[in-house]
């Protein structure tokens, strides 16, 4: 499918992992579990580096484009206006940690044809938002609304949460060998299968940070990120946290960075600084501060610099492979329908949630009823255009509270009568007449035990 407008990082700057095949699970950015979203102490402890990589370019159709020669086209960093960005990074509006057990999807593309708020993650969410003080369901709503405040997750408790716009960028990871040496890998390139991804998903300040370096110009009016998709040497892209190095022991390096206000001087992790130049100047992006100056909560900052623990980094010694294991961007991701979303969103929701949102929707309520409990029924050959109707269960018979004082000559009444039924031929006459006798008798014993209990 094509790119659309709202897709491209451009217009985020200027607005500011169920897979087919595998059934259910809970985290499905990208079609082959290959998507990570850039994020947390864990993962930025040391700082991520970046290196772009180029996906295959697209025509309108989703179909991909070729050279004369045949061999694939890719996409280039800028597009041909100069001012947008090439198909290397898409803007999706998503959900993570969503419910619980926690949920990541993609719920909307961008696609301007399709009303986002018809999902429904945003009908549960606006629905929540808006009943919180409803008599009745509004305590639930409030429940799951609130429970973002104490989320934490490591437990895998999700809440229910605003989606959000991401930027997924096409990129690896770069890493230091492990004797130390000097030197760089590429985790997909390298054969290194534990660590492949390939699309990295920057949320809100990550993605703020990501632009703004971008946009920063020398003195002439040139960008200082350049042409980070071309084959020779080019920037690389670190993430930090905004407290790194203020706690490590040892400090790392703290260098002089160009940021969008002028010099600034930040910590930078070793393997960002070159041996070759050590006051080299590095760009930094940073999010853009709220609207009283200020910013809240975790952010994440962008450097941009030269090497990797010392060596430049091009694509020469990796161009076979990107041939072979690159992709296009919708390869890539994966854009679940509406519908598909409700069958996610089933198991980690409570059902009167879900039924209370949904409840002009029978596209998505019908997942919703497929969890209740389905009895199976003997298969009925009929012949018409529908099923015969079920015939009626006949209520269950009252309790006999008397039988204990039936006597014993009713009781061989009935014993007689019952042989009697059982017999292939019919009675004589006479025996007719004895089984009506007993047929008598046993009923006026019921009689009489029925008005004496009663009596009692």
């Amino acid at each position: 499918m094509p790119r659309y407008s709202s897709q491209n990082l451009a217009s985020f700057g200027a607005a500011s992992s169920t897979s087919p095949g595998e059934g259910k699970r809970r985290f499905c950015y990208g079609k082959n579990r290959n998507v990570i979203i850039v994020g947390g102490k864990k993962m930025l402890d040391a700082g991520m580096c970046l290196k772009l990589l180029p996906t295959y370019a697209v025509d309108d159709n989703g179909s991909r484009l070729t050279k004369p020669d045949g061999a694939p086209v890719l996409t280039s960093f800028y597009d041909q206006d100069g001012q947008t960005y090439g198909d290397w990074c898409r803007t999706y509006e998503c959900v993570s940690w969503f419910g619980q057990p926690g949920l990541h999807f993609i719920v909307w593309d961008g696609n301007p044809a399709i009303n986002k708020y018809e999902s429904p993650a945003w009908l549960l969410y606006r629905a929540a938002y808006k009943n919180k003080e409803t008599p009745g369901i509004g305590s639930l709503f409030c429940d799951l609304l609130n429970r973002q405040a104490g989320f934490q997750q490591q437990t895998h408790v999700g809440s229910l949460k605003r989606p959000e716009s991401i930027v997924f960028v096409s990129a690896t990871q770069l890493y230091s060998r492990p004797d130390k040496s000097a030197g760089f890998g590429c985790y997909d390139l390298a054969d290194q299968k534990e660590g492949n991804s390939r699309i990295f998903g920057f949320k809100k300040t990550a993605a703020e940070s990501l632009f703004n370096a971008l946009q920063i110009e020398d003195q002439s009016g040139h960008k200082l990120c350049g042409d980070m998709l071309a084959a020779g040497p080019t920037k690389l892209i670190t993430v930090i946290s905004k407290s790194f190095g203020h706690t490590a022991s040892p400090k790392p390096p703290r260098l002089q960075c160009v940021s969008s206000e002028g010099p600034d001087y930040q910590y930078v992790p070793r393997y960002a600084v070159s041996q070759q130049n050590p006051n080299e100047s590095m760009v930094i992006g940073k999010p853009n501060p709220s609207q009283d100056g200020k910013m809240s909560g975790e952010q994440h900052w962008v450097i941009l610099h030269d090497t990797y623990n010392g060596n430049p980094v091009g694509f020469e010694n990796y161009a076979q492979k990107i041939s072979t294991q690159n992709n296009s961007f919708d390869e890539f991701m994966y854009v679940p329908s509406f519908e598909e979303q409700a069958d996610l969103m089933v198991d980690s929701f409570p059902r009167e949630a879900l039924d209370f949102a949904w409840r002009e929707h029978p596209e998505y309520l019908r997942y919703l009823r497929s969890g209740t409990t389905v009895v199976q029924m003997p298969q009925t050959q009929f012949t018409g255009s529908a099923a015969p109707a079920a015939a009626p269960v006949p209520p269950p018979a009252p309790a006999d509270n008397f039988a204990q004082d039936i006597d014993p000559e009713a009781e061989n009444a009935f014993a007689q009568l019952q042989a009697n039924m059982g017999q292939a031929a019919p009675p004589a006459p006479e025996q007719n007449n004895a089984v009506m006798d007993a047929v008598s008798a046993a009923r006026a014993a019921a009689q009489k035990a029925r008005a004496a209990a009663e009596a009692r």
